[in-house]
């Protein structure tokens, strides 16, 4: 985690030069928190030679929530310097990552059931953070699984007995039976009840979008109609997941060559451009925008869809 899209995408240069990559299956994103214009989002980077060192989330500007929601960094996690999150702080994003995928791991269930012998873990205080974010009711599935699974001690079953008489667990819960199907209904759920609490304006905005987004899994594709509107970049908000496509990754889908240590790629175009932020750029095409930076060009896109004239273009390069 670090403090903003500039800080990550520095960090994500040194780690370039390291042999590190984009991962194809985890296209780097953007977001944009209304109330104070925060950029946040991540970079997945995995390192070029196979079996080598172990992919990086490279979070920033805070934690994605679902759909629509982030839990921002405190002031303290905005200091320079390397610094650790707490067991406590952990839960929240260990149950953030979980309702996310919609799918509760070994390794959740194990995390979990340490932290209940956490004498520093106030969970008051994460049950507050966990409703901030409306993911108490994920967290109650969480837990009944560790009761469940796991062989509790006296201590740790009365700690879960405790939190786990806040609220009536999530439904439907995770599980492999129509696992896409449970995911998005989950999130479309916990969209609308984070919009209601701005406006009922919103909330029909952020379920609609999270109705859209999570109708099917999403694959790159390339739009081959004509009569399509030129690719602009949308506007930044929390509910729209602004994915930037990294030319690098395209030339690799290009010539099948996923290992090949290409490095950053750029279009050779100009044009009009606006500042994203200190280390990104939108330039203003007439077929489209393409976010440019020191680590690569990227085509951005919501719904996976490319347009085939920006296509044409990484094609025509070396």
């Amino acid at each position: 985690m670090v403090r903003s899209v500039d800080d990550a995408v520095r960090l994500t240069a040194v780690l370039r030069a390291q042999g590190y990559t984009f991962e194809r299956r985890e296209l780097p994103w953007l977001k944009r928190w209304p109330d104070t214009s925060t950029m946040y989002g991540q970079f997945n980077l995995k390192f070029i030679k196979l079996y080598g060192l172990p992919n990086i989330d490279l979070h920033f500007g805070g934690y994605s929530m679902r759909h629509c929601g982030l839990h921002h960094l405190r002031e303290p996690d905005s200091q320079s310097g390397l610094s650790y999150y707490s067991r406590q702080d952990n839960i929240l994003l260990l149950v953030g990552n979980a309702a996310g995928d919609h799918r509760i791991t070994t390794k959740d269930v194990n995390d979990l059931l340490h932290c209940l012998d956490c004498e520093q873990v106030s969970w008051e205080h994460v049950l507050s953070e966990l409703e901030a974010v409306a993911l108490v009711p994920f967290s109650q599935v969480m837990l009944r699984r560790v009761q469940e699974a796991c062989s509790l001690t006296l201590s740790q079953r009365a700690t879960v007995e405790n939190v786990l008489g806040t609220t009536r667990p999530e439904w439907p819960e995770p599980a492999t039976h129509r696992s896409w199907e449970r995911r998005r209904l989950a999130t479309v759920k916990n969209a609308f009840r984070l919009g209601a609490r701005h406006s009922y304006r919103r909330a029909i905005t952020t379920t609609l979008t999270a109705c859209r987004y999570y109708r099917k899994p999403l694959r790159l594709a390339v739009r081959r109609r004509r009569g399509w509107p030129v690719s602009r970049m949308p506007v930044l908000n929390p509910w729209t997941c602004l994915r930037l496509v990294p030319v690098e990754l395209l030339k690799r889908i290009m010539t099948e060559s996923d290992h090949a240590p290409l490095g950053p790629s750029r279009l050779g175009v100009t044009g009009p451009s606006e500042a994203l932020s200190a280390e990104l750029s939108i330039v203003r095409l007439p077929h489209g925008d393409i976010v440019r930076s020191n680590i690569g060009d990227f085509l951005p896109t919501v719904y996976y869809n490319l347009d085939r004239r920006l296509i044409a273009l990484v094609d025509l390069q070396p």
